[in-house]
């Protein structure tokens, strides 16, 4: 294990500094997916412009099958490409104020935490394009137009270490790798906003305003789009598959990013609005 470890820090030594300054590469957030950091060819290709291809992640040469295939496909979001985190591991939110007692994650939640909880490498995909790739577990083994690197080592690496498997390299001043604390949150979810919670009725809690519309799949905060339909500015709640509904990670966030009101620049953090005078909680909250 020492030698093995003595190994990657080599490899970064040799390539730290330019490692680095590929995965913190600026995007400009404007327009479309492509230009945000939920595009991972973006840091891939800045990478090969810096002579260091084959240290970071598997190129696929598409930007939507990092996270999405049209066959194969996982369950918790639509056509995903990536296995789900094991549940049962994780450490939620809990406060002595809170009268609800927060689970572990599920639904969508669970597809956003196969990236984000640092367990389950960024390349780890089930279906990689081409014929013949088509991996139920997630593989990031070599294939058409990919480099080959470490990443295989956290493929699905399960963990209840309190780092994660991505994290047991890549932390601040760890000297090995590009940090990815800010992205990789561990399974350790007490310091998050809570997840995967059923949202009050005015019974249970009166200090939270209820939804405007819903059509069973999902409820939202009408704020003036497309009529009765849950638009990507809108704040969302998620089935509970009974008669209720959660809050997931994709209610506040939109993975794709959501375009601001001059039409052109998402909001930042991909959030689907603009938390200006702390609009984006006050949508759920009174205060």
């Amino acid at each position: 294990m020492k030698r093995f470890l003595l190994a990657i820090s080599i490899s970064f030594a040799s390539i730290g500094l330019l490692a680095s300054q590929a995965i913190s590469a600026p995007v400009t957030n404007r327009g479309g997916i492509t230009d945000t950091r939920h595009n991972l060819m973006v840091p891939y290709a800045n990478a090969l412009m810096l002579g260091v291809k084959g240290t970071l992640y598997n190129d696929y040469g598409e930007v939507c099958v990092y996270c999405h295939t049209p066959h194969g496909a996982a369950t918790n979001a639509p056509l995903w490409n990536r296995t789900l985190p094991a549940t049962g591991n994780y450490t939620p939110y809990s406060s002595t104020t809170m009268d609800t007692i927060v689970g572990q994650p599920d639904g969508i939640s669970l597809a956003c935490l196969s990236c984000h909880d640092g367990t389950i490498a960024v390349d780890s995909i089930i279906n990689k394009p081409g014929s013949g790739y088509y991996t139920p577990g997630g593989s990031t083994d070599w294939g058409p137009n990919t480099a080959g690197n470490h990443f295989g080592l956290a493929q699905s690496g399960q963990t209840t270490s309190a780092t994660g498997s991505c994290l047991l390299c890549h932390f601040q001043g760890s000297g090995i790798a590009p940090a990815y604390e800010v992205a990789a949150f561990t399974q350790n979810l007490s310091n998050q906003h809570p997840i995967s919670m059923n949202y009050p009725t005015p019974a249970q809690d009166p200090m939270f305003n209820q939804p405007t519309n819903s059509n069973g799949r999902v409820a939202w905060f009408e704020t003036g789009g497309m009529a009765n339909r849950a638009d990507d500015n809108e704040i969302k709640l998620y089935s509970d598959g009974a008669s209720g509904y959660k809050v997931q990670c994709a209610s506040c966030h939109n993975p794709h990013g959501t375009l601001s009101s001059d039409g052109v620049n998402l909001y930042p953090t991909f959030l689907r609005k603009s938390n200006s005078s702390s609009a984006l909680c006050t949508t759920c909250h009174i205060k």
